[in-house]
């Protein structure tokens, strides 16, 4: 049975639903084992609705919920295996930033179904993915945003130079890059100026989040975070 991409709102259909995808047979009435690994802590955004969404389950009784947070991505594949050499049935989490290690771990447990969050596809019959698909939206920030610059500059923060990110990115700029074709982009020289930071460690930040946003408010520069 091939595992197929959902988006992050499927996800708690997913959870509620979960043994359809193991391929281990695990009957319905059976208590499933999930663990979540978690590279930020818990009470940020997207990772606190999974959350939510499993402690909602475990309180029904129909899974077992543990989980770890603020797993670092050079720790994250250590952690993966030991979950499921532990026997958690279920592994949910985010691989953005190790997409092939998180598939190695997924072919060498293939009796372990995985859940993770990815800018790629699924993999083999037990690791499913799900993503943000807002890029749409972005776009339309965009066009609020070269509708709204007073100076012809627009600006964005990202955190990881990952798909992801790019893809907001990427949507955020297109329309100002088609609507004002009298600024200026000193990235690449194309028509629309926009600044764009990556805090990849974020442990060795070029500025604060907060300090890039309040320079572009400074600086009048509508922004996408």
């Amino acid at each position: 049975m091939s595992i197929t991409r959902i988006t992050r709102r499927a996800l708690f259909g997913a959870v509620a639903t979960a043994a359809v995808l193991m391929t281990s047979g695990i009957a319905a009435a059976d208590t499933l084992k999930v663990a979540a690994i978690y590279t930020l802590p818990v009470e940020q955004q997207w990772i606190s609705r999974i959350h939510k969404a499993l402690n909602a389950a475990a309180d029904r009784g129909d899974i077992e919920y543990s989980f770890s947070e603020n797993v670092a991505n050079t720790d994250y594949e250590r952690v993966m295996r030991e979950y499921a050499e532990a026997g958690q049935q279920l592994v949910v989490g985010e691989v953005f930033a190790l997409e092939r290690a998180a598939r190695k771990v997924a072919a060498d447990y293939p009796d372990n179904a995985f859940l993770m969050g990815s800018s790629f596809g699924p993999s083999g019959d037990n690791f499913a993915v799900f993503d943000n698909w807002i890029h749409e939206p972005s776009y339309l920030t965009g066009m609020i945003a070269g509708a709204a610059t007073k100076s012809n500059v627009i600006g964005m923060v990202g955190g990881y130079a990952i798909p992801e990110v790019n893809r907001l990115m990427n949507a955020f700029r297109e329309r100002p890059l088609i609507l004002q074709r009298s600024t200026s982009l000193n990235a690449a020289g194309s028509p629309c100026h926009y600044l764009k930071m990556f805090d990849a460690a974020r442990k060795k930040p070029l500025l604060g989040h907060e300090n890039i946003v309040t320079n572009q408010l400074q600086q009048s520069m509508p922004f996408n975070r």
